[in-house]
Protein backbone atom coordinates (compact mmCIF):
# COMPACT_ATOMS: atom_id res chain seq x y z
CA UNK A 1 0.00 0.00 0.00
CA UNK A 2 2.75 2.27 0.62
CA UNK A 3 4.35 1.57 -2.32
CA UNK A 4 1.01 2.34 -3.96
CA UNK A 5 0.51 5.63 -2.60
CA UNK A 6 4.00 6.97 -3.24
CA UNK A 7 3.15 5.96 -6.93
CA UNK A 8 0.00 8.01 -6.69
CA UNK A 9 1.83 10.83 -4.92
CA UNK A 10 4.46 10.83 -7.97
CA UNK A 11 1.62 10.50 -10.53
CA UNK A 12 0.22 13.51 -8.53
CA UNK A 13 3.91 15.75 -8.68
CA UNK A 14 4.24 15.12 -12.27
CA UNK A 15 0.67 16.46 -13.26
CA UNK A 16 1.04 19.28 -11.27
CA UNK A 17 4.28 19.98 -12.85
CA UNK A 18 2.47 19.80 -15.85
CA UNK A 19 0.24 21.76 -15.37
CA UNK A 20 2.16 24.62 -14.13
CA UNK A 21 4.72 23.94 -17.86
CA UNK A 22 1.67 24.20 -19.53
CA UNK A 23 0.93 27.71 -16.95
CA UNK A 24 4.03 29.16 -17.50
CA UNK A 25 3.57 28.08 -21.63
CA UNK A 26 0.75 30.08 -21.95
CA UNK A 27 2.28 33.07 -20.04
CA UNK A 28 5.16 32.72 -22.33
CA UNK A 29 2.52 33.19 -25.36
CA UNK A 30 0.69 35.70 -23.89
CA UNK A 31 3.92 37.92 -23.12
CA UNK A 32 5.23 37.22 -26.45
CA UNK A 33 1.44 38.61 -27.99
CA UNK A 34 1.61 41.65 -25.98
CA UNK A 35 5.38 42.13 -27.35
CA UNK A 36 4.43 41.39 -30.92
CA UNK A 37 0.89 43.94 -29.69
CA UNK A 38 3.78 46.42 -28.40
CA UNK A 39 5.94 45.92 -31.83
CA UNK A 40 2.66 46.77 -34.24
CA UNK A 41 2.21 49.81 -32.08
CA UNK A 42 5.41 50.51 -32.48
CA UNK A 43 5.45 50.04 -36.00
CA UNK A 44 1.93 52.16 -36.03
CA UNK A 45 3.85 54.54 -34.65
CA UNK A 46 6.73 54.98 -36.53
CA UNK A 47 4.20 55.30 -39.79
CA UNK A 48 2.47 57.58 -38.47
CA UNK A 49 5.69 59.53 -37.94
CA UNK A 50 6.33 58.82 -40.95
CA UNK A 51 3.34 60.55 -42.40
CA UNK A 52 3.43 63.37 -40.18
CA UNK A 53 7.14 63.88 -41.69
CA UNK A 54 5.49 63.90 -44.73
CA UNK A 55 2.76 66.21 -44.27
CA UNK A 56 5.08 68.65 -42.75
CA UNK A 57 7.31 68.12 -45.82
CA UNK A 58 4.23 68.86 -48.01
CA UNK A 59 3.54 72.07 -45.93
CA UNK A 60 6.75 73.33 -46.61
CA UNK A 61 6.88 72.90 -50.07
CA UNK A 62 3.35 74.52 -50.28
CA UNK A 63 4.93 77.58 -48.19
CA UNK A 64 7.52 77.64 -50.22
CA UNK A 65 5.34 77.57 -53.59
CA UNK A 66 3.52 80.44 -51.83
CA UNK A 67 6.68 82.34 -50.86
CA UNK A 68 8.01 81.89 -54.70
CA UNK A 69 4.25 82.91 -55.74
CA UNK A 70 4.18 86.28 -53.09
CA UNK A 71 7.84 86.94 -54.48
CA UNK A 72 6.55 86.84 -58.41
CA UNK A 73 3.40 88.53 -57.31
CA UNK A 74 6.09 91.49 -55.68
CA UNK A 75 8.25 91.66 -58.26
CA UNK A 76 5.68 91.75 -61.14
CA UNK A 77 4.10 95.06 -58.74
CA UNK A 78 7.58 96.19 -58.73
CA UNK A 79 8.07 95.86 -62.33
CA UNK A 80 4.66 97.26 -63.08
CA UNK A 81 5.54 100.70 -60.86
CA UNK A 82 9.09 100.93 -62.67
CA UNK A 83 6.61 101.05 -66.31
CA UNK A 84 4.20 103.38 -64.87
CA UNK A 85 6.89 105.45 -63.39
CA UNK A 86 8.98 105.42 -66.92
CA UNK A 87 5.80 106.36 -68.43
CA UNK A 88 4.91 109.23 -66.24
CA UNK A 89 8.63 110.67 -66.18
CA UNK A 90 8.81 111.11 -69.80
CA UNK A 91 8.28 114.60 -70.36
CA UNK A 92 8.37 114.55 -74.06
CA UNK A 93 4.95 113.72 -74.49
CA UNK A 94 1.77 116.48 -73.83
CA UNK A 95 -1.43 116.14 -72.49
CA UNK A 96 -4.57 115.19 -74.16
CA UNK A 97 -5.77 117.90 -72.28
CA UNK A 98 -3.91 121.32 -72.47
CA UNK A 99 -4.34 124.51 -70.60
CA UNK A 100 -5.38 127.58 -73.23
CA UNK A 101 -7.04 131.09 -73.55
CA UNK A 102 -10.77 130.76 -74.26
CA UNK A 103 -12.06 134.07 -76.33
CA UNK A 104 -13.96 135.45 -73.12
CA UNK A 105 -10.62 135.07 -71.18
CA UNK A 106 -8.75 138.04 -69.75
CA UNK A 107 -5.44 138.25 -70.82
CA UNK A 108 -3.28 138.39 -67.35
CA UNK A 109 0.42 138.94 -66.84
CA UNK A 110 3.64 139.19 -66.92
CA UNK A 111 2.44 139.13 -62.81
CA UNK A 112 0.05 137.49 -61.23
CA UNK A 113 -0.98 136.70 -57.58
CA UNK A 114 -2.38 133.23 -56.07
CA UNK A 115 -4.34 134.20 -52.81
CA UNK A 116 -4.76 130.53 -51.32
CA UNK A 117 -6.98 131.33 -48.47
CA UNK A 118 -10.83 133.37 -49.39
CA UNK A 119 -10.38 135.87 -46.29
CA UNK A 120 -7.40 137.19 -48.10
CA UNK A 121 -8.58 137.18 -51.35
CA UNK A 122 -11.48 138.87 -49.92
CA UNK A 123 -9.08 141.65 -47.83
CA UNK A 124 -7.40 142.42 -51.17
CA UNK A 125 -10.41 143.41 -53.32
CA UNK A 126 -11.41 145.49 -50.35
CA UNK A 127 -8.29 147.38 -50.28
CA UNK A 128 -8.98 148.89 -54.06
CA UNK A 129 -12.25 150.49 -55.43
CA UNK A 130 -15.05 148.73 -56.41
CA UNK A 131 -15.32 150.64 -60.10
CA UNK A 132 -11.59 149.60 -60.81
CA UNK A 133 -11.96 145.75 -60.56
CA UNK A 134 -13.08 143.43 -63.36
CA UNK A 135 -14.24 139.99 -61.68
CA UNK A 136 -13.77 136.96 -63.99
CA UNK A 137 -15.18 133.51 -63.42
CA UNK A 138 -12.85 130.71 -64.01
CA UNK A 139 -15.03 128.18 -63.20
CA UNK A 140 -12.52 126.67 -60.54
CA UNK A 141 -11.46 129.77 -59.37
CA UNK A 142 -11.98 133.64 -59.48
CA UNK A 143 -9.43 136.53 -61.63
CA UNK A 144 -10.16 140.07 -60.75
CA UNK A 145 -8.02 142.71 -62.53
CA UNK A 146 -8.00 145.59 -60.40
CA UNK A 147 -6.38 149.27 -62.07
CA UNK A 148 -5.34 151.42 -59.84
CA UNK A 149 -3.39 155.07 -59.55
CA UNK A 150 -0.34 154.32 -61.25
CA UNK A 151 0.49 151.05 -60.99
CA UNK A 152 0.45 148.42 -63.69
CA UNK A 153 -2.79 146.01 -63.46
CA UNK A 154 -2.65 143.50 -60.10
CA UNK A 155 -4.04 140.39 -61.30
CA UNK A 156 -5.82 138.51 -57.85
CA UNK A 157 -6.72 134.91 -58.48
CA UNK A 158 -8.30 132.50 -55.72
CA UNK A 159 -9.25 130.36 -53.47
CA UNK A 160 -7.56 127.67 -54.18
CA UNK A 161 -7.15 124.37 -51.58
CA UNK A 162 -4.61 121.96 -52.16
CA UNK A 163 -1.96 120.45 -54.73
CA UNK A 164 -4.25 119.47 -57.66
CA UNK A 165 -6.65 122.20 -57.19
CA UNK A 166 -3.47 125.19 -57.17
CA UNK A 167 -1.67 123.32 -59.79
CA UNK A 168 -5.47 123.85 -62.59
CA UNK A 169 -4.98 127.26 -61.30
CA UNK A 170 -1.70 128.11 -62.18
CA UNK A 171 -1.84 125.87 -65.42
CA UNK A 172 -4.89 128.82 -66.62
CA UNK A 173 -3.08 131.53 -65.19
CA UNK A 174 0.43 130.54 -67.38
CA UNK A 175 -1.78 129.84 -70.56
CA UNK A 176 -3.93 133.08 -69.82
CA UNK A 177 -0.32 134.96 -70.14
CA UNK A 178 1.33 135.15 -67.01
CA UNK A 179 5.02 135.04 -66.24
CA UNK A 180 5.91 135.35 -62.78
CA UNK A 181 3.88 133.90 -60.28
CA UNK A 182 3.32 135.61 -56.21
CA UNK A 183 1.61 133.02 -53.77
CA UNK A 184 -0.13 133.98 -50.70
CA UNK A 185 -0.99 131.15 -48.09
CA UNK A 186 -0.56 129.69 -44.73
CA UNK A 187 1.45 127.40 -43.23
CA UNK A 188 1.75 125.62 -39.90
CA UNK A 189 5.43 125.90 -37.81
CA UNK A 190 7.56 122.72 -37.08
CA UNK A 191 9.95 124.62 -34.92
CA UNK A 192 9.75 126.55 -31.57
CA UNK A 193 11.15 130.06 -32.73
CA UNK A 194 8.47 130.64 -35.42
CA UNK A 195 5.25 131.41 -33.99
CA UNK A 196 1.44 132.05 -35.11
CA UNK A 197 1.45 135.51 -37.27
CA UNK A 198 5.28 134.98 -38.12
CA UNK A 199 5.86 135.08 -41.99
CA UNK A 200 7.83 132.18 -43.81
CA UNK A 201 9.76 132.94 -47.47
CA UNK A 202 9.65 129.14 -48.86
CA UNK A 203 12.79 128.42 -50.50
CA UNK A 204 12.40 124.81 -51.78
CA UNK A 205 9.59 122.19 -50.54
CA UNK A 206 9.36 118.57 -49.96
CA UNK A 207 6.93 116.60 -51.98
CA UNK A 208 4.23 114.28 -49.74
CA UNK A 209 1.25 115.53 -52.59
CA UNK A 210 0.54 113.15 -55.29
CA UNK A 211 0.27 116.30 -58.46
CA UNK A 212 4.11 116.68 -58.55
CA UNK A 213 5.13 113.32 -60.00
CA UNK A 214 3.28 114.16 -63.37
CA UNK A 215 4.89 117.32 -63.67
CA UNK A 216 8.64 115.37 -64.47
CA UNK A 217 11.39 118.07 -63.63
CA UNK A 218 14.36 114.97 -63.39
CA UNK A 219 16.48 114.97 -60.52
CA UNK A 220 16.03 118.61 -59.72
CA UNK A 221 14.44 119.66 -56.30
CA UNK A 222 11.19 121.78 -56.21
CA UNK A 223 12.46 125.08 -55.73
CA UNK A 224 11.24 129.25 -55.78
CA UNK A 225 12.54 131.74 -58.14
CA UNK A 226 15.62 132.91 -56.35
CA UNK A 227 15.05 136.77 -58.33
CA UNK A 228 11.17 136.89 -56.75
CA UNK A 229 12.54 135.05 -52.83
CA UNK A 230 14.87 138.47 -52.78
CA UNK A 231 12.48 140.82 -54.48
CA UNK A 232 10.12 139.82 -51.48
CA UNK A 233 12.57 139.44 -49.01
CA UNK A 234 13.73 143.30 -49.51
CA UNK A 235 10.35 145.02 -49.06
CA UNK A 236 10.06 142.80 -46.04
CA UNK A 237 12.99 143.81 -44.66
CA UNK A 238 11.85 147.63 -46.27
CA UNK A 239 8.68 147.62 -44.26
CA UNK A 240 10.26 146.72 -41.06
CA UNK A 241 8.80 142.83 -41.24
CA UNK A 242 10.91 139.68 -39.72
CA UNK A 243 10.96 136.28 -41.73
CA UNK A 244 12.45 133.14 -41.69
CA UNK A 245 13.41 131.73 -45.37
CA UNK A 246 14.24 128.00 -45.51
CA UNK A 247 11.94 125.17 -46.80
CA UNK A 248 8.52 124.08 -46.13
CA UNK A 249 6.39 120.56 -46.58
CA UNK A 250 3.71 119.86 -48.64
CA UNK A 251 0.97 117.29 -48.13
CA UNK A 252 -2.18 115.95 -49.34
CA UNK A 253 -3.19 114.75 -45.83
CA UNK A 254 -3.49 117.28 -42.79
CA UNK A 255 -5.14 114.58 -40.74
CA UNK A 256 -2.11 112.59 -41.24
CA UNK A 257 0.05 115.19 -39.72
CA UNK A 258 1.26 112.47 -37.82
CA UNK A 259 3.67 113.08 -34.19
CA UNK A 260 6.53 110.64 -36.10
CA UNK A 261 6.81 112.73 -39.55
CA UNK A 262 6.62 116.08 -37.15
CA UNK A 263 9.85 114.98 -35.79
CA UNK A 264 11.26 113.82 -38.30
CA UNK A 265 11.03 116.92 -40.43
CA UNK A 266 11.88 119.06 -37.28
CA UNK A 267 15.20 117.27 -37.44
CA UNK A 268 15.79 117.96 -40.95
CA UNK A 269 15.48 121.94 -40.40
CA UNK A 270 12.22 121.95 -42.27
CA UNK A 271 10.10 125.15 -41.37
CA UNK A 272 6.26 124.67 -41.59
CA UNK A 273 3.72 122.14 -43.08
CA UNK A 274 0.69 123.58 -46.12
CA UNK A 275 -0.47 122.01 -49.13
CA UNK A 276 0.78 123.53 -52.11
CA UNK A 277 4.07 124.71 -52.23
CA UNK A 278 5.71 121.45 -53.58
CA UNK A 279 3.65 121.17 -56.40
CA UNK A 280 3.39 124.74 -57.66
CA UNK A 281 7.44 125.26 -57.60
CA UNK A 282 7.26 122.15 -59.80
CA UNK A 283 5.13 123.53 -61.74
CA UNK A 284 6.60 126.51 -61.99
CA UNK A 285 10.14 124.55 -63.38
CA UNK A 286 8.09 122.44 -65.85
CA UNK A 287 6.46 125.29 -67.75
CA UNK A 288 9.07 127.65 -67.15
CA UNK A 289 7.50 130.46 -64.96
CA UNK A 290 8.91 131.86 -62.24
CA UNK A 291 7.34 131.68 -58.86
CA UNK A 292 7.66 133.00 -55.28
CA UNK A 293 5.86 133.08 -52.00
CA UNK A 294 4.78 134.42 -48.67
CA UNK A 295 3.40 132.64 -46.08
CA UNK A 296 1.82 133.01 -42.90
CA UNK A 297 2.44 130.96 -39.80
CA UNK A 298 -1.37 130.07 -38.96
CA UNK A 299 -1.05 127.79 -36.36
CA UNK A 300 1.73 125.15 -34.54
CA UNK A 301 2.66 121.33 -34.58
CA UNK A 302 6.25 121.46 -33.13
CA UNK A 303 4.76 121.01 -29.43
CA UNK A 304 3.13 117.44 -31.14
CA UNK A 305 -0.10 119.25 -29.86
CA UNK A 306 -2.32 121.08 -32.56
CA UNK A 307 -2.40 125.02 -31.42
CA UNK A 308 -4.33 127.27 -33.93
CA UNK A 309 -3.94 130.97 -34.53
CA UNK A 310 -7.05 131.65 -36.76
CA UNK A 311 -8.31 134.27 -35.06
CA UNK A 312 -5.59 135.80 -33.74
CA UNK A 313 -5.66 139.92 -34.26
CA UNK A 314 -1.41 138.87 -34.48
CA UNK A 315 -1.87 136.45 -37.51
CA UNK A 316 -4.79 138.46 -39.01
CA UNK A 317 -2.42 141.54 -39.29
CA UNK A 318 0.18 139.23 -40.68
CA UNK A 319 -2.02 138.17 -43.36
CA UNK A 320 -3.19 141.37 -44.26
CA UNK A 321 0.74 142.79 -44.11
CA UNK A 322 1.56 139.48 -46.10
CA UNK A 323 -1.08 140.07 -48.65
CA UNK A 324 0.06 144.01 -49.34
CA UNK A 325 3.55 143.03 -49.85
CA UNK A 326 2.66 140.75 -52.73
CA UNK A 327 -0.03 142.95 -53.91
CA UNK A 328 2.79 146.06 -54.32
CA UNK A 329 5.09 143.81 -56.05
CA UNK A 330 2.63 141.70 -58.23
CA UNK A 331 1.38 145.28 -59.56
CA UNK A 332 4.78 147.43 -60.34
CA UNK A 333 4.43 150.70 -60.65
CA UNK A 334 4.41 152.12 -63.98
CA UNK A 335 7.50 154.02 -63.48
CA UNK A 336 9.48 150.92 -63.47
CA UNK A 337 8.70 149.39 -66.07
Amino acid sequence: MIMGSLKKLKNITVCEKTVQGVYVGRKAQGAGRKAQGAGRRAQGAGRRAQGARRRAQGAGRRAQGAGRKAQGARCREQGKKMSERSIIEKNDSKGLIQPRKMKSDPSVGPDALMVLVRPDLEYLISCYPSGKTTQYDMRIFQLFRITTGNTGPLFLSGPFLGAPHAVMGMEKLIALGAKRIWVLGWCGSLQRHLKIGDLVVPKSALSEEGTSRHYPIGESSPTASEKMIQQIENTLKNNDYPYTRGEVWTTDAPYRETPEKVKFYQKQGVLAVEMEMSALMTLARFRGVELGALLVVSDTLFSLTWQTGFSSPIFKRATRHAGEVLARLAAPRKDDS
